[in-house]
């Protein structure tokens, strides 16, 4: 209690705590299918990263199996992330293989590229996975260049004109990527100097709303309850300790924190908010590597709901636990061990796993779920591209394996999107597609990036 009084007091005394408000989401993220999906609007879907579309009715367990590469895109580069709005695709990624990312819009109807922006130097701007969301005409991305250390931009989805940009400091770089709500964009950053804070952006203006002194780390927050969550270092600059920090949500003063593991030694931990409930995927110490663990908590307070450690310990390749995709009975995880993962919500209690690759593996994508089925890219296992895979979500059988690569892999920890009886999924730096697009029963065919001089950039 006496942290969280002083954190009420450096906000206070730095003047980044808003005066007024903004209107809280106190539902947070609800998982129902009342209303039909037209959209997955930002990484892992919703504001609770809850990677599940609840109204996909098209593909299912029962003819997963017929899926079919439909048509896909070339890149020169990596992925970093995709979002569904508005009839548009919105894709970051690498014009090059070592050159600054780009934002990409394409027609979902004709797959043909509408604009593209630079974003700016990707150097000391992209936390392990980057988020982006579109929401109101405008898409929310991450950005920088030369001049400047890295922050959030917005965009005109239907021009890619740049209508504002967040950069709170001349120093540092953005260091948790942003989480979209009611109206707001939510990010951390390094402020320099050993300090770090996490704002609230008006989507609308550009303009910060609060700001809350803090240290966020690498992976994206989340909102429910009334309460935005975060993966914060709740140690010193020099000797981390991982955990989570609740602030408010209409003015950004501190609601609670905790510390997952005093020894953690600042590894990350991955985010989920729905059902009442967060869910937090991170790594204790065991021996001599890591070894998975997930918690539930009481959003509300911070206390502990269930605690269960799974699979066997991994000591390379295991620093990032991803978000698990959560629906009213699950929540399914990629293992640091090589294995997915599928936990009753309410107890915690092991439902089913499935190994993916061994021990090791790079890259695993956090999973998607949509009508029954979970869906995950597999990673890197050794010098191979692990495959697309599609679960029961009921009993962790292999319902379907994307085609071998070029026309399967993956790249980075992008997670794949399930919409209106399509599935896209980011694949690796390949001579393939590095974004495909799978449909049932249609027979496969691929599109071309256009070559650089085609590209028809926009730049702010």
């Amino acid at each position: 209690m006496d942290v969280i009084r002083f954190m009420r007091a450096c906000a206070l005394a730095l003047g980044i705590v808003a005066a007024t408000g903004i209107a809280a989401d106190a539902a947070g993220p609800q998982i129902d299918a009342t209303s039909k999906s037209v959209s997955w609007p930002q990484t892992y879907h919703d504001a609770g990263h809850t990677g599940y579309n609840p109204v996909e009715k098209m593909i299912s367990p029962s003819n997963v199996a017929k899926l079919q590469q439909s048509w896909g895109l070339n890149f020169s580069g990596q992925v970093y992330a995709m979002v569904i709005d508005s009839g548009t695709l919105f894709v970051e990624a690498q014009q090059q293989a070592s050159g600054a990312p780009y934002l990409f819009a394409f027609d979902l109807a004709s797959h043909n590229q509408k604009w593209s922006v630079d974003l700016g130097s990707a150097e000391g701007i992209y936390p392990p996975v980057t988020t982006m969301a579109a929401a109101h005409n405008r898409v929310f991305a991450m950005c920088g260049g030369p001049s400047s250390p890295g922050g959030v931009c917005a965009y005109s989805e239907g021009t890619g004109k740049l209508l504002w940009s967040f950069i709170p400091t001349s120093c540092c770089a953005l260091t948790e990527p942003l989480v979209y709500s009611g109206g707001v964009v939510y990010a951390g950053f390094n402020l320099g100097n050993n300090t770090a804070a996490f704002y609230a952006v008006n989507a609308t203006t550009g303009k910060q709303v609060w700001g809350s002194p803090g240290a966020p780390q690498d992976l994206a927050p989340v909102v429910g309850g009334g309460l935005v969550f975060y993966d914060c270092n709740l140690g010193t600059f020099s000797k981390s300790a991982a955990g989570i920090c609740a602030v408010h949500q209409a003015d950004g003063t501190p609601a609670w924190q905790v510390t997952l593991n005093d020894n953690t030694a600042g590894k990350d931990i991955g985010l989920t908010f729905g059902n009442g409930t967060l869910y937090a995927h991170t790594a204790v110490p065991d021996g001599s590597g890591w070894r998975g663990e997930m918690v539930a908590l009481n959003p509300s307070s911070g206390t502990q709901l269930w605690l269960t450690q799974y699979g066997s310990t991994c000591s390379v390749d295991c620093y990032h636990p991803f978000p698990g995709a959560l629906t009213k009975k699950a929540i399914y995880i990629s293992g640091f061990d090589g294995v997915r993962y599928a936990f009753n919500a309410t107890t915690g209690t092991l439902l089913w796993q499935q190994s993916f690759g061994g021990p090791g593996g790079s890259y695993p994508s956090s999973p998607s779920v949509a009508n029954g089925v979970v869906y995950a890219n597999a990673g890197i296992v050794g010098s191979n591209y692990a495959l697309l895979t599609a679960y029961s979500a009921s009993n962790g059988k292999i319902l379907w394996t994307s085609p071998q690569p070029p026309y399967g892999g993956s790249t980075l920890e992008i997670p794949p999107i399930i919409l209106n009886g399509n599935l896209y999924a980011a694949n690796g730096m390949q001579s393939g597609c590095e974004l495909c697009v799978y449909a049932l029963g249609v027979p496969g065919s691929r599109s071309k990036m256009p070559t650089e001089h085609h590209f028809g950039i926009v730049r702010p």
